[in-house]
């Protein structure tokens, strides 16, 4: 009888470790993994959100918003931006009437200075597209306006989002009057 005791307490302590290992194992992975797929749902809807309203409020086709979808998920790997980020200033790049390749050349530009510590992407990409309505993409590419706003800011004493609102007023008078982009952003 001794013996069958012995065992059995021997049987009851392992027991209830396997009991705890069960409920830190459940703590430990299961709760992360679920907080990582509530996570992940909020996120997914969220990007979602963002191209309903491209497409509700500046009209674009669901096709052409759809398709920016790929593009941005990968810019979002290329540059370290959240695609939500990206999303969000594809907003303001599609309501400055920019569409298709167009507008993801300025977005990609946009992104990647960014990504070099010159302001949120939607501050970036605000910027370049005042800049290119108000000269034409004939007369200014993306790459080129956001190449000056990077020299600006290197050589300037101010940060791209106090920048942004005093360039935004300047450049459409400024276009017209013959004063190139660098020039503009030189003065300021």
């Amino acid at each position: 009888e001794e013996g069958i005791a012995k065992a059995e307490k021997t049987l009851a302590r392992a027991g209830r470790r396997f009991t705890t290992l069960g409920k830190e194992i459940t703590y430990g992975l299961s709760l992360p993994f679920a907080g990582a797929a509530l996570s992940a749902v909020k996120f997914a809807t969220e990007f979602d959100d963002s191209f309903d309203k491209i497409v509700a409020i500046i009209g674009a086709s669901r096709e052409e918003v759809d398709a920016w979808r790929a593009d941005i998920l990968k810019l979002s790997t290329q540059t370290g931006k959240g695609p939500k980020e990206l999303a969000d200033a594809m907003y303001f790049v599609a309501q400055a009437g920019l569409k298709g390749a167009d507008a993801l050349e300025v977005l990609k530009a946009a992104a990647m200075a960014s990504a070099t510590g010159m302001g949120d992407t939607k501050t970036v990409a605000d910027v370049v597209t005042s800049a290119l309505n108000a000269y034409g993409p004939a007369n200014l590419s993306a790459a080129t306006a956001t190449g000056v706003l990077v020299a600006s800011v290197k050589n300037g004493k101010m940060q791209l989002d106090e920048l942004a609102p005093v360039i935004g007023k300047l450049l459409p008078v400024s276009a017209q009057l013959g004063v190139s982009f660098g020039e503009v952003s030189g003065a300021v």
